[in-house]
């Protein structure tokens, strides 16, 4: 249930600084309209080239659009899906500005309305502009049930700057493709009442009539949502605040199949139908009748709406369109995310994430000298010029005897993608690709590659191994089956044994998987699941939950998972270590009483499989999470986690011998930016490495990975 946190001012927190632009617009007010899964071919692309007797901006399904909208604006037609092709994501994507995974069940219960499922995991555009004006308010409507998460995500602190939001019931049967019409004047009212210089309207009567598979009837919902939208533009040209100082941004969350690869009648595949979506931009600062032909992104809606209200963008990955905006377009510079750390002895390996010019690359440092000084590297091939640019990230990364091995998601294509290094320190030989798919459990219609209906995608990707690399792994979510997939490779995965689920095919969902190995080599992973389901007072609700499973037989059987948190709260980030006595300890966040994220630590006994009491390893004052563990020389438990309480993020560490009494947490990392994301390991010379991503407080800047090793700190 929504958890009432007082509302904090953080003079330092994400987006409260000088806007992000010097630049001056006369663009006061955005609105995002969202629509719910259109077809480009049914909406943006010109039906009349093989009719030029036709009005030039004649459209059969979108008059309004065609007619009135598109000639004064900017159209981008390749806008790219980097991601999952689902409702839930793709809305959490466009307002976040950064490409989101998770499940697509969003969809709200229970009287008080505020399942924590599904959110984001970075702070939305409605969210920074409420932290950047706080007398403001932004606002928010939907008809789409797994379109109501938008409001706020789980970054801390989760829920004090949500929007006011306004959502109308899709309802059943017929009724659901007339609930656009419904939403519209609820909409129209509150803008017109409340004048919020930030809205988020999202339709989605388009997707339910495509799941009909009446294509009567998908392409006459697609004539009322543009008659919806050129509703909602009259009323911004008439309306005295509004008139010639706001801008409309109207995108999707998401495609549907092409006609090769399942037609219209659903989505969630990797053919260009699901993946490419159009963006259409109108407003005082807009070119008009410009059709942009560049690959942008999805996320590349929300850096535009910050940039026009002066919001920093600074957690955003994507970039402002600039044509749209009146300014040449200038890539950002590189940044840098998502590390992994791998130490073996004093040498030191971390892998990230690298956004440059459009691409997305996995990088390499490697240090034989104890992380003094580093090598770095590329992973992945370079651009092969295709269509499709590199995509690539989630990089994890192990080292041991057999040499490095680095897996990431390759999202150009889909699959989980493999590189290893042998004889020298970082340069990367061999390559492999998986499907994680067992032909057994193949659907018929499903084939190698697959990219339409049924196609696999997958979602962050771990790797690790037995000591001494004798049998290595790598594990990974795999959608559509909502299943924790394995891929056993033997002794540096030189032959690939039977891929195996260790978490079965299921309605819900898995991701964030973790592994660790115990000194008898019994496996035990972890990771956290949507779709369990709990009684409440208010009735029944959905909930994410850390499970946990078992191996004994080096992988390729698994214990029947059990839930280690069992709760209605968000329970996130997991990640297990297995200490010397054969305990395994998962750590992971989850809210306090007050609903402020804190980590939180419970250990399982291998040996007789039994859970021990749930321990509250911190206490912030405004959240901490993003666990990272491990056992030092000394058996002792330290955690490297992510806080917030400074209003910015701060990296800390704490340790324990027992698991139940904690010391009080060291700092590791403070400055005036954000950093987050810790992933750190003990040196054989006992010196803590530590390696997270820096968020810099400047949209120019963005994040870059940084680094340091110091002796571990104790405290009493």
């Amino acid at each position: 249930m929504r958890q009432h946190i007082s509302i904090q001012f953080l003079a330092v927190a994400i987006g409260v600084i000088v806007g992000s632009s010097a630049l001056a617009y006369d663009t006061r007010n955005v609105i995002i309209v969202g629509v719910d899964g259109p077809r480009i071919v049914e909406t943006f692309e010109n039906p009349n080239a093989s009719a030029p007797d036709q009005a030039p901006y004649y459209h059969p399904l979108m008059p309004r659009i065609w007619r009135d909208i598109m000639p004064q604006g900017t159209l981008y037609l390749n806008t790219f899906i980097e991601d999952r092709t689902y409702t839930t994501p793709g809305f959490n994507t466009i307002l976040s500005g950064v490409a989101e995974t998770g499940s697509n069940r969003g969809a709200r219960t229970g009287p008080d309305a505020a399942v924590m499922i599904n959110r984001s995991m970075f702070p939305s555009i409605l969210e920074l502009f409420n932290r950047r004006f706080p007398y403001e308010r932004s606002f928010a409507a939907t008809d789409k049930g797994n379109a109501t998460m938008i409001d706020f995500g789980f970054y801390p602190p989760s829920g004090a700057n949500a929007p006011t939001f306004l959502i109308e019931p899709a309802g059943g049967g017929s009724e659901q493709y007339f609930a656009d019409l419904r939403l519209l004047p609820r909409a129209i009212g509150f803008l017109r009442q409340n004048h919020p210089r930030l809205g988020v309207v999202v339709f989605g009567s388009v997707d339910l009539a495509g799941h009909s598979g009446d294509e009567a009837n998908y392409e006459d919902t697609i004539r009322r949502v543009d008659t919806c939208l050129g509703t909602i533009w009259d009323f911004v040209q008439s309306d005295p605040y509004y008139a010639g100082h706001t801008t409309m941004i109207l995108t999707s969350d998401h495609g549907r199949h092409d006609d090769r690869n399942g037609g219209f009648q659903s989505h969630g595949g990797q053919c260009d139908g699901c993946r490419s979506i159009a963006t259409l931009v109108i407003g005082p600062d807009t070119p008009h009748g410009q059709v942009v032909q560049r690959r942008v992104a999805q996320i590349d809606a929300a850096p535009t709406a910050a940039e026009l209200l002066g919001i920093p963008a600074t957690l955003m990955r994507g970039e402002p369109l600039y044509e749209a905006i009146g300014q040449p377009v200038a890539h950002r510079p590189a940044i840098q995310f998502e590390p992994d750390l791998a130490v073996v002895g004093n040498n030191v390996f971390f892998t990230y994430t690298e956004k440059a010019d459009g691409e997305q690359n996995i990088k390499i440092a490697g240090s034989r000298d104890g992380g003094r000084t580093f090598t770095t590297s590329q992973v992945n091939p370079p651009f092969d010029g295709s269509s499709y640019a590199a995509i690539a990230r989630n990089p994890t990364v192990i080292a041991n005897q057999n040499g490095i091995q680095v897996a990431w998601l390759d999202l150009k294509d889909g699959p989980v993608t493999l590189r290893q290094s042998r004889s020298s320190l970082i340069t990367f030989r061999h390559r492999g690709v998986f499907s994680f798919i067992p032909p057994s459990l193949q659907p018929p219609s499903i084939v190698e590659g697959a990219r339409g209906e049924g196609a696999m995608t997958f979602a962050t990707p771990r790797i690790a191994s037995l000591e001494g690399g004798s049998n290595e792994f790598i594990f990974a979510p795999v959608y559509p089956l909502g299943a924790i997939s394995l891929v056993s490779g033997g002794t540096g995965f030189e032959s690939h044994q039977p891929y195996t689920y260790v978490e079965p095919p299921k309605v819900s969902y898995d991701e964030k998987p973790s592994i660790g190995v115990g000194p008898n080599g019994d496996v035990v992973a972890v990771w956290q699941n949507v779709g369990s389901q709990h009684e409440t007072p208010t009735g029944l609700v959905l909930s994410w939950d850390i499970f946990l499973s078992v191996s004994t037989d080096n992988g390729f059987t698994w214990s029947t998972p059990v839930n280690v948190t069992d709760n209605t709260t968000p329970s996130l980030d997991p990640q297990v270590i297995v200490s010397p006595d054969n305990v395994a300890h998962v750590f992971y966040s989850d809210f306090d009483a007050a609903g402020r994220h804190q980590i939180f630590t419970r250990p399982f006994a291998l040996e007789g499989q039994t859970f021990g009491t749930e321990v509250q390893v911190t206490s912030s004052t405004v959240g901490a999470w993003q666990a990272s563990a491990f056992v030092d020389l000394l058996e002792r438990l330290v955690v490297v986690y992510t806080d917030h309480s400074s209003g910015g993020g701060d990296i800390y560490a704490k340790s324990s011998f027992d698991g139940i009494s904690w010391t009080a947490p060291v700092p590791i990392a403070q400055s005036p930016n954000i950093s987050q994301h810790p992933r750190a390991a003990q040196l054989a010379d006992g010196d803590i490495f530590v390696v997270w991503e820096e968020v810099v407080q400047n949209a120019v800047q963005g994040t870059r990975i940084r680094h340091t090793r110091a002796p571990l700190p104790v405290s009493r």
